[in-house]
């Protein structure tokens, strides 16, 4: 009985540790890196306890036994940790800090139908050693801002992915103007949420500068990306928090895979995929790395410029209506910036890269849609000093470094500081008394005054309080 029970366990283990083995070698790491991971480890896990049954004849059934506790207690194990993810107890997500493939299905950000996803209000958390703090908005200000005479509406740039507060654009134009500026910024955003966030949040401060910062990194990409995720709203929503996304054995596999990455020198962001040259800063070489990859616009892209012309000049007219003025400022790639002052291997690819002419196109696009709004390209000013061996943006990510951001809040001081103290007809003065009232009466007065917009958050918002970093992604290392 116990030779049967030892030669059993011995044809088991060697029979499955080598269908594992052949799983592992037929599935591609790169579209399935959960199932390559988890068949490696079955793989040892059964070949291991198929070499010591073969080798040890005598005892062979003694160890048969300690197999079958062994495996039997760790799958018991893991049936526990699941079970209490299937009571939605637990979420393997926090506990790992496994990033999100899209910041709705993060669990910790609110989700909502029109702007699909928002940070907790009043939401704290450290990733790479750097402090996000937010306010009662879910916006990253440091203090509660009441009236602001600027704002600035955008994505991850704006919100300073990598950043520290006080090198933050807005901080440092708050400081150079001497008067609040509120940040806006929300990473992931797409003009159609930008303008969402102009309307909730934007507008009730009564600024008398509206910025906003159009990215050519992805903004185009962001209208469609928009545009499909809403009519199946309901169904993203639901499978936020989905029992594959909780799971233990999910996160658990994904952040083996990190530890792995991380310990063997691999690059566990995927940034060192991205085509590289060298740039020659003030007193050193820096590797520059290029995510974005410059491309004549498609006709996808130029169908979605349109529709950006239609949300800007919407936004235009909410902003007149008020007696505030609009500021479209242009954030270049940083390939726009730093591709002709980088030093490239004879085969790179960005050496084969076409310049459009975005920049340009948007002017026009505004001009024709909104022409009473100002533009402004930050491009010039930023060649100026890449020329001079400034590094404005991170090396290996894609958004500003804290130089970049002091540069962008030069850059828009003047403009804002001119369009501030431009002087207001008596119409736009009466127009901006009568929108400050109606707002007053549309929004309110709750404790949050108009934080009580979050009650539009309360049927979507998820139970969990905890939070992890944001999904890394329009980036090698930060979320978007």
């Amino acid at each position: 009985m116990r030779e049967t029970m030892g030669r059993s366990a011995l044809r088991l283990t060697l029979a499955g540790g080598i269908c594992a083995l052949g799983v592992r070698l037929w599935t591609d790491p790169g579209r399935s890196p959960n199932v390559y991971l988890l068949a490696g480890f079955l793989a040892v896990y059964l070949l291991g306890w198929g070499t010591l049954l073969a080798a040890a004849r005598r005892r062979r059934s003694e160890l048969a036994k300690g197999f079958a506790v062994t495996t039997a207690a760790g799958i018991a194990c893991v049936l526990l940790l699941e079970s209490l993810v299937f009571l939605r107890l637990l979420d393997f997500r926090v506990l790992f800090g496994t990033p999100a493939a899209q910041p709705w299905s993060h669990p910790g950000n609110l989700v909502d139908p029109t702007l699909l996803h928002l940070h907790r209000p009043h939401d704290e958390f450290v990733w790479d050693g750097v402090l996000y703090r937010y306010d009662r908005n879910g916006f990253r200000n440091r203090s509660e801002i009441r009236a602001a005479d600027v704002v600035v509406v955008g994505d991850s740039f704006i919100e300073g992915w990598g950043v520290t507060a006080p090198d933050l654009m807005t901080a440092r134009l708050s400081s150079d103007l001497g008067r609040p500026v509120a940040n806006l910024g929300q990473s992931w955003y797409g003009p159609q949420q930008e303008l969402e966030v102009l309307r909730l949040y934007g507008l009730p401060l009564h600024p008398r500068v509206v910025v906003w910062a159009f990215f050519e990194g992805n903004d185009l990409q962001d209208v469609d990306r928009y545009e499909e995720a809403l009519p199946v709203w309901p169904e993203l929503s639901r499978r936020n928090h989905s029992f594959a996304l909780r799971s233990f054995t999910r996160n658990a596999l994904y952040a083996l895979r990190r530890f792995v990455q991380s310990h063997s020198e691999e690059d566990a962001t995927g940034t060192l995929a991205y085509p590289s040259g060298v740039f020659h800063a003030a007193n050193r070489d820096v590797r520059m790395y290029f995510e974005y990859k410059a491309h004549r616009l498609t006709p996808r892209e130029e169908a979605a410029l349109d529709r950006v012309g239609e949300i800007l000049a919407e936004a235009d007219r909410l902003c007149r209506r008020q007696g505030s003025r609009l500021l479209v400022v242009f954030v270049p790639s940083k390939d726009r910036v730093y591709k002709d002052r980088c030093r490239f291997a004879p085969d790179a690819e960005p050496l084969r890269w076409p310049r459009n002419d975005l920049p340009r196109r948007l002017e026009e696009v505004i001009h024709r849609r909104a022409p009473e709004a100002v533009y402004l390209d930050l491009t010039p000013g930023f060649l100026r000093r890449a020329a001079r061996g400034e590094v404005l943006y991170f090396p290996r990510d894609t958004h500003w470094s804290p130089r970049g951001h002091a540069a962008a809040a030069e850059e828009i001081r003047s403009r804002a500081a001119a369009m501030r103290s431009a002087p207001w007809d008596d119409a736009s003065s009466s127009r901006r008394s009568e929108a400050r009232a109606a707002i007053r009466r549309a929004i309110p007065a709750g404790p949050g005054g108009p934080a009580s917009n979050r009650s539009r958050f309360a049927a979507a918002a998820t139970s969990s309080s905890c939070r992890t970093p944001k999904a890394l992604s329009d980036s090698g290392g930060s979320p978007r």
